[in-house]
């Protein structure tokens, strides 16, 4: 839970953070992480490109959402496999950023996600 917290507020304010002379840090030049960079380390088989994913979508789900504590870890990896299913069905948008196209996905399948969550309760 504490991972993925830490993972959400770099989400957040890692771009844009400037110095404090107010000049943009390196980090500005950075391209946030893509639909595409997402799908890659979910299709990965190895386990830290894995992690980072589910990481990646739980932080998203969470601030979206707006829910306090997030689901089981099998319910996780079952939000992951919908958002893996959605980003392969649409490949044509998969070089924006990932974290719209998540919004996007978790709006979409609100009714599928909600059964999921409540039924890990």
């Amino acid at each position: 839970m504490r991972t993925v917290a830490l993972f959400v507020l770099a989400l957040l304010v890692g771009p844009g953070v400037t110095t404090r002379a107010g000049q943009p840090d390196a980090g500005d030049q950075q391209v946030a992480t893509s639909g595409q960079d997402l799908l890659d380390k979910l299709s990965s088989n190895e386990e830290c490109d894995n992690d980072f994913a589910l990481g990646y979508i739980m932080g998203v789900y969470g601030a979206h959402t707006k829910q306090g504590a997030l689901p089981d870890t099998p319910t996780q990896k079952k939000i992951a496999e919908i958002v893996k299913q959605a980003l392969e069905a649409d490949k044509e948008r998969l070089n924006g950023p990932a974290n719209k196209l998540l919004v996007e996905i978790f709006d979409k399948e609100k009714p599928r996600l909600q059964a999921l969550t409540s039924s890990s309760k």
